[in-house]
């Protein structure tokens, strides 16, 4: 994938950077994604605040016409970008996903606590029951 960069304005009034360019590629044209990550390299900055507008092939070539905007940061792009029913199903899904993750090292966490506590238990109750045999052996001995 060679990404070549045709236009490159600077809208410093809704922080972003407007750029065109054409891709050239050799198997399937590239998705969304691959095309953001291309970009965003290329400016050095988050593949999020990279919003793909437009992705358009020639006709029976593997050559691609790209727009896309670069902004500088979140608050510039949450400010101007309307979440879409993709965008906002992903969103979620990102929130669900960080929510179990984070139950889930909850429970691990409250299940290593037991476990130490256990293990603090068992070892307390050998050490009473190794108490409790050294001196019965130790008694026999004084007798004699």
């Amino acid at each position: 994938m060679d990404l070549k960069i045709t236009q490159k304005t600077d809208n410093a009034l809704l922080k972003r950077i407007e750029v065109e360019g054409e891709i050239s590629f050799d198997a399937q044209t590239p998705s969304n994604n691959e095309l953001a990550t291309a970009i965003a390299k290329e400016f050095k900055t988050k593949v999020e605040l990279v919003v793909m507008k437009q992705v358009a092939t020639k006709f029976s070539q593997k050559v691609a016409t790209v727009r896309a905007l670069v902004y500088k940061d979140q608050a510039a792009l949450n400010s101007i970008e309307k979440d879409t029913k993709f965008l906002k199903k992903a969103r979620a899904e990102a929130e669900k996903k960080r929510a179990q993750a984070a139950a889930e090292a909850k429970e691990k966490a409250a299940k290593e606590a037991e476990e130490k506590k256990a293990k603090a238990e068992a070892a307390k109750a050998a050490a009473e029951t190794k108490e409790e045999a050294a001196p019965a052996k130790e008694e026999p001995a004084k007798a004699e």
